[in-house]
């Protein structure tokens, strides 16, 4: 989702255990060819919320996936003529599912004000070309394929 996105999204379900998000992000030109949008929908599910105090809980386990699709001529849905056979590559360079698993942790300020919470996460990630290639090639590490990312979640409206 690049190092930076923003984006919106909705709970819902038996205690709000389910979440979709949208959101877009930018990979800056300093980590590829030139600076990428990324968009991403994503969805979350999260087993447990354990409420520590009063105004703080901690969610042991979120799991989801995502599906990210990034902007830029050389990344492609389906296979270029330069490839000898329509199932050459096999992957399509613009879009890409990912798995992840994390924790969070979320401050619920006082409830007569807009916003909900606030949630520090961290989440470790694959996306199905590591994984594939985990599963083809055994020398690959762990640290090779998984992706850790952290951010700060804004939950608004009541």
């Amino acid at each position: 989702m690049g190092p930076l996105s923003l984006g919106c999204g909705w709970d819902y379900g038996r205690k709000c255990r389910w979440e979709t998000d949208l959101s877009v992000g930018v990979l800056p030109g300093a980590w590829s060819d030139r600076t990428h949008a990324v968009f991403a929908l994503r969805q979350n599910y999260i087993p447990w919320s354990i409420r520590c105090c009063r105004r703080l809980s901690v969610e042991p386990l979120a799991a989801g996936i995502y599906l990210t699709l990034i902007t830029g001529e050389q990344y492609w849905v389906r296979e270029p003529d330069k490839y000898p056979s329509s199932r050459y590559y096999g992957f399509t360079s613009r879009l890409r599912p990912t798995l992840y698993v994390g924790q969070r942790l979320t401050y619920h300020p006082k409830s007569d004000g807009p916003v909900r919470g606030v949630t520090l996460y961290y989440e470790l990630s694959a996306n199905d070309l590591d994984i594939v290639a985990k599963c083809g090639n055994k020398t690959l590490g762990l640290s090779q394929i998984v992706r850790f990312s952290c951010g700060v979640k804004l939950q608004l409206l009541r």
